[in-house]
């Protein structure tokens, strides 16, 4: 009987124990937020709100390519005595397209009477590139058709020389279909640049 006793004393005196700890445990500590620290939605939303002003911002200003509004063409006359320097109009970028614009305009010919060109029907400008200063012109094949003799190729390449040198540019190499060719009709050196003239050496059409 004292054994029972001493056994339910036992337990009630560990269940007192267990209860007096439970009521003791102390509760978590609540974190108190690191100061400067922003939360990470805010975060987000400020990194979302830079990127849309980013884009919004203009690329830097395109730069604006000069333009001349006439320009010189340079023809012969029909005895092939004297070339003349007409005056056309615009407008013409001073860049490789433009180059090639006005390149393509003295191919189609004069349109002054008593004046020709010497560039055979068909003829195409291909190309237009600039390397170490010197201008690299590509024309069809079509050019290997013109019947000229020393003097006529001579006035062509002339020709092609000065219209190039309005847009700032002294020497012009010449291919055909984009390659280095030694000599065109056989009376002149293809392979070496040919040299721009002083634009007053020629007489201003007017007739």
């Amino acid at each position: 009987m004292r054994k029972i006793k001493y056994t339910v004393l036992t337990l009630a005196l560990l269940l007192g124990l267990a209860a007096c700890g439970q009521g003791t445990t102390q509760p978590p500590e609540e974190q108190e937020p690191v100061v400067g620290a922003e939360p990470e939605v805010e975060e987000q939303e400020k990194t979302a709100e830079q990127t849309e002003i980013s884009a919004e911002e203009p690329n830097e200003a395109e730069v604006e390519i000069p333009v001349l509004d006439t320009i010189y063409l340079y023809f012969s006359d029909n005895d092939l005595m004297t070339i003349y320097r007409v005056e056309v109009e615009g407008p013409y970028t001073l860049d490789e397209e433009g180059i090639k614009n006005a390149l393509q305009s003295w191919v189609t010919g004069p349109k002054e009477e008593g004046l020709q060109g010497l560039v055979p029907e068909g003829v195409l400008v291909q190309s237009v590139e600039e390397f170490d200063g010197a201008l690299y012109v590509s024309f069809s094949r079509e050019l290997y058709e013109a019947n000229l003799g020393s003097t006529g190729e001579g006035m062509m390449a002339e020709q092609i020389a000065m219209v190039v040198e309005q847009f700032g540019y002294k020497e012009v190499f010449v291919l055909i279909d984009g390659e280095v060719v030694d000599s065109l009709l056989g009376h002149l050196d293809w392979n070496e640049p040919f040299i721009a003239n002083s634009p007053e050496d020629y007489e201003i059409y007017t007739n």
